[in-house]
């Protein structure tokens, strides 16, 4: 349970983004948006996961590229 519990690639990204917006003005650009879009496909996994029980396969399958 990645998204349950706080720990899938998208919570990543969104703590890397509010971490490094306030240093970057590239990033800080563009922050609230990604940031937003993240947490909208969380929320959307979150439902997910109240009616299927797991995270979906998006979450499960993915694997790190090599």
């Amino acid at each position: 349970m990645l998204v349950r519990n706080r720990a899938s690639r998208y919570h990543l990204v969104t703590q890397a983004i509010r971490a490094a917006a306030p240093r970057n003005p590239r990033v800080a650009i563009h922050a609230s948006e990604r940031v937003l879009f993240y947490e909208y496909l969380l929320r959307d996994f979150g439902r997910e996961i109240r009616e299927t029980g797991q995270d979906p396969e998006v979450i499960r399958e993915w694997k790190w590229a090599r």
